[in-house]
């Protein structure tokens, strides 16, 4: 199984880090949630959350953590180090064209 190497030293299913990234691209942020209020990786991810374990679940937030510090996701964290649940929020748009399928 691949892996990916989160902040040096912690590993993830290369699945389960695609899935989140899959899961946080800006057109699906931007359309779901509101700047301006913060949010957990149970509520970014509420539809993958449901299907995970404990162990998946702390994955999850890793990935998160993992993909908004390194600029990754339109998300930042505003949530102090070592408080959980860690919050995040929509980070402002500035120059960013966002393309969304109309149904």
């Amino acid at each position: 199984m691949a892996m990916v190497v989160l902040f040096g030293n912690r590993t993830v299913p290369n699945d389960l880090f695609n899935a989140v990234r899959f899961q946080l691209t800006p057109a699906y942020l931007y359309l779901h949630f509101d700047f301006g209020k913060s949010y957990t990786a149970e509520e970014l991810c509420g539809e993958l959350w449901a299907w995970l374990g404990k162990h998946d679940r702390r994955m999850v937030g890793l990935c998160i953590s993992h993909l908004s510090k390194h600029g990754d996701v339109d998300l930042i964290r505003v949530t102090p180090p070592r408080v959980y649940p860690v919050r995040y929020r929509l980070r402002p748009l500035v120059g960013h064209t966002i393309a969304v399928p109309i149904h």
